[in-house]
C-alpha cells in the first residue's frame, strides 16, 4: 500500500480494533507479491481471545481412556470358552487315569491266578473253571489243555500243557477283558474225581 500508512519496508499493515484485536491494537497480515516477504510465503498474524501466546491457533484433542461394553462382553466370551476347554480336559483325564487304574487291578488279578494256577503240579486235562472276584470285580476263568502231546488218547503221565487266564468285567461299551496264557510241564491225572477248583483255590484263597 503507499500513502500515509505505507511502511518503510514495503508491508501492508492495516490497524483494527475491537475484540480480536491484539493487545497493541494493531493485525499484521503480509501478502505476496510486490509487499512478499523475503520467503515468498504469505503470512497472517491474529491476535486476540482465541489466539495462543506465539499467535497459532491450535487444538487439543483428548481422548478417554476405558474399554467398551462390546470389547468387555468380547473379552468374557473368550475367557469362557478357555475355561470350559481346561474343565473338560481336566476331567477327561480324571476319567482316563481311573480306566487306567481298574485295568491295573485287573491285570494284577489275573497275573496272580495265573501264578498260583503255575505252582500246581498236577493238572487234569483238558478242563476249564470259573470263579467270581470281590475286589475288583470280576469274573475269571481258568482252562487247561494239551500241548504236547496235542492230544491224551494215549494217557501219557507227563505232558507240556496251556494253561490260558482270562478276567473279564463290564465297561461302558461291553465287557472287557485281560488274558494270560502260559506253557508247564506238568504230571497228567486221570481221576474223576479231580478237582482243578478246589486245588486252585486252596492256593488263591477267596
Amino acid at each position: 500500500m503507499s500513502g500515509a500508512n505505507a511502511s518503510p519496508t514495503g508491508r501492508s499493515h492495516q490497524i483494527m480494533s475491537g475484540a480480536n484485536a491484539s493487545p497493541t491494537g494493531r493485525s499484521h497480515q503480509i501478502m505476496s507479491g510486490a509487499n512478499a516477504s523475503p520467503t515468498g510465503r504469505s503470512h497472517q498474524i491474529m491476535s486476540g481471545a482465541n489466539a495462543s501466546p506465539t499467535g497459532r491457533s491450535h487444538q487439543i484433542m483428548r481422548r478417554d481412556q476405558g474399554f467398551t461394553l462390546i470389547e468387555v462382553l468380547v473379552a468374557a466370551a473368550i475367557l469362557g470358552i478357555a475355561a470350559t476347554a481346561l474343565f473338560g480336559l481336566f476331567s477327561q483325564s480324571l476319567f482316563n487315569l481311573r480306566k487306567i487304574e481298574d485295568l491295573h487291578r485287573y491285570e494284577l488279578a489275573a497275573q496272580d491266578l495265573m501264578n498260583r494256577a503255575l505252582l500246581l503240579s498236577t493238572f487234569s486235562a483238558p478242563a476249564e473253571i470259573e470263579g467270581v472276584l470281590d475286589n475288583p470285580r470280576a469274573r475269571w476263568t481258568v482252562k487247561v489243555a494239551p500241548w504236547a502231546p496235542s492230544t491224551l488218547e494215549d494217557k501219557p503221565p507227563d505232558a507240556v500243557l496251556k494253561i490260558d487266564v482270562a478276567v473279564i468285567w463290564p465297561g461302558r461299551a461291553g465287557e472287557r477283558s485281560v488274558e494270560l496264557e502260559a506253557l508247564k510241564a506238568a504230571k497228567v491225572t486221570y481221576a474223576a474225581d479231580y478237582d482243578l477248583r478246589r486245588e486252585l483255590e486252596q492256593l488263591w484263597p477267596q
